[in-house]
């Protein structure tokens, strides 16, 4: 199977009198398309029967389906908006006579269907009427590769002479169609003949339309000519399609979203007026998509003895999972359910050792990628404080702890013994109260640096810190992980991982 490369997320910022293109998009061309300092943006500059477009090359390396963003404004005039705009792709066309009627900046976000693509450079046209009497504004262009799956999907079955509707997908018109018995299949034979599906949806949803079909060759011949045409609410989806392909397949097609309805929504197949061959058909289906959602980024920090994992809204997500790590991350604890919170702290006071994380966002039930695994590591850190005992301790406790970092001891005015991660540690160098901060073992040459009164505790320190204290502790058990539930106050968010409870590093 061959794996797709989906372009990352990327624009054009209309903000600025100079725009620049990214590795996929750019604007080539444009004319009375300009940037309007009063607006902080660009407009079309065209008056009644004048023309203004922009002309956008899409480079991709493979076909796919595409994510449009368009953030955009309509001007009015005597309180009325007329500013219709129209976007072909290639010799398709997404809008026609698109009128946000906003006078705010909002996104509108629109699909391109991967079969009006090509591998290489496409052409994004987007223009506006002639006729228009008002300004409309664009703050962006955005573009992302993307892969729907199936939510809910549904098809009639057209492999036996009487064939059933479906509770959302039914037969409204035809004309022309038949069964053939020797294929046990319907087909479509003259052209211009043509069979109307109505398909019903709560609201207006992400859909794939699917068929299964074959081409006949000319009797006698290996000549296939059978071209077809989609329509969806009278939008132009497929164009003379034809394969050639001999054997029944299934092929998809991504319905752009601005063009289907609550309610019903006709789909017409159609024989094109050149085919000379017979088209047979076994199935046609439709399938409502989800996007699954987009990872970001994710911070893991150390905060008085608690490891806690943040991460922003992704995009598309419902819910989370997460998969803790301790000691490396092919080593996990526990990986959770999945729960709608954008934070976690987990079981347990921090120990010396590594931890790790990654984030899998959740769209409904489709799954999105793991992030990045994100690692801390804490250490025994000893800390001398400045100005030979003339430092407050309580005060530079204090600070520590507002850094996060835990205070384990501090028996003297010299100096503090503390749990902190590497940032931490370089953090609390930055403190006036502190002259030096060390993890772990001191070295001899660092040992060297500090005062005589500190030496004989640094030398004190490197003695008493067990080696092994700094390996996390393999006597846990699953019950103890789950002891202090994460912050939402749901212990039963924890799923075991077989196995790998209590391992050591």
């Amino acid at each position: 199977m061959t794996t797709v490369q989906y372009i990352p997320p990327q624009g054009i910022y209309f903000g600025t009198p100079t725009p620049f293109g990214t590795e996929n998009l750019s604007m080539p061309h444009y004319k009375n398309f300009q940037f309007s300092n009063a607006e902080a943006g660009w407009q079309f500059n065209v008056d009644r029967g004048h023309q203004g477009w922009a002309d956008f090359t899409l480079r991709l390396p493979c076909t796919q389906n595409v994510q449009m963003n368009l953030v955009m404004r309509s001007s009015a005039a005597d309180d009325q908006v007329n500013n219709a705009v129209t976007l072909k792709v290639n010799s398709y066309q997404l809008l026609t006579n698109f009128n946000p009627h906003s006078q705010h900046f909002a996104i509108y976000t629109f699909f391109i269907p991967g079969h009006w693509l090509i591998a290489g450079a496409n052409t994004l046209k987007l223009s506006i009427d002639d006729k228009v009497t008002t300004r409309v504004i664009f703050k962006s262009i955005s573009v992302a590769g993307v892969s729907p799956q199936d939510s809910q999907a549904t098809h009639i079955s057209f492999e036996k002479r009487q064939f059933v509707d479906t509770d959302i997908l039914s037969i409204v018109d035809q004309q022309g169609i038949g069964f053939n018995p020797s294929l046990n299949t319907w087909q479509i034979s003259n052209p211009s003949d043509y069979i109307t599906y109505r398909l019903y949806l709560d609201q207006p949803r992400l859909i794939t339309l699917s068929m299964n079909f074959c081409s006949t060759p000319i009797p006698g011949q290996t000549t296939m000519n059978n071209p077809f045409n989609i329509t969806v609410n009278g939008n132009m989806l497929v164009v003379k399609h034809d394969p050639h392909i001999q054997a029944f397949h299934d092929e998809r097609w991504l319905v752009p979203i601005n063009w289907v309805a609550a309610g019903d929504n006709n789909i017409t197949v159609t024989l094109a007026g050149s085919a000379t061959t017979t088209l047979h058909y076994r199935r046609f289906g439709a399938a409502t998509q989800i996007l699954p959602p987009r990872t970001s980024f994710v911070t893991l920090t150390h905060n008085n003895g608690r490891i806690e994992a943040k991460w922003p809204t992704m995009s598309g997500a419902t819910t989370y999972q997460i998969d803790f790590c301790r000691g490396g991350v092919s080593k996990p604890v526990f990986t959770t359910n999945r729960f709608p919170y954008l934070k976690i702290a987990f079981p347990q006071a921090a120990q010396p050792g590594t931890y790790s994380v990654r984030v899998r966002p959740w769209a409904d039930d489709i799954a999105g990628p793991w992030t990045a695994s994100i690692t801390v590591n804490l250490s025994r850190t000893i800390l001398f404080l400045s100005s030979s005992g003339k430092v407050n301790p309580a005060a530079a406790c204090f600070e520590l702890e507002r850094l996060g970092i835990t205070v384990y001891a501090n028996e003297d005015n010299l100096h503090i013994e503390a749990l902190a991660s590497d940032a931490q540690v370089v953090d609390a160098r930055q403190l006036s109260n502190f002259m030096a901060a060390y993890a772990g073992v001191l070295t001899s040459i660092q040992i060297t640096t500090l005062p005589p009164d500190l030496k004989h505790i640094a030398e004190v320190w490197n003695r008493e810190l067990p080696s092994g204290y700094q390996q996390i502790v393999s006597c846990e058990t699953s019950e103890d992980l789950a002891k202090d539930a994460p912050i939402m106050e749901s212990s039963s968010i924890l799923q075991e991982v077989p196995g790998r409870i209590g391992q050591a590093a």
